[in-house]
């Protein structure tokens, strides 16, 4: 998949790998700023923008083949926050039906 998120949590190698990553200079000009330009044509983006400043991501560019551009801020982020493993226990709320493609017969 090729989310935001996805991103932010790729390996230094698979960045290059599937993108052409190029130092750029933009607005704000304190932030360090990256451009990444996808290798296959058949790419969900056309480019990537990334900011960074104070050692951490700031905001995301993302532009799609039709000259739409989404803009993500990244505003008081916290970095490697310890989280409850309880946080990702999924209980289905009363009257829901859940479908477990999971389990197999």
């Amino acid at each position: 998949g090729e989310t935001p998120a996805l991103f932010l949590s790729h390996v230094d190698n698979t960045l290059q790998n599937d993108f052409t990553v190029q130092s750029v200079v933009a607005k704000p000009k304190e932030w360090e700023w990256f451009k990444l330009i996808p290798k296959k044509s058949d790419s969900m983006f056309a480019s990537i923008m990334m900011g960074f400043g104070q050692q951490q991501i700031q905001e995301m560019r993302l532009q799609d083949h039709l000259g739409h551009t989404t803009v993500i801020q990244f505003d008081k982020a916290k970095v490697n926050t310890a989280l409850a493993g309880s946080l990702f226990i999924f209980k289905a709320p009363a009257n829901v039906d859940v479908i477990d493609e999971t389990k197999r017969r």
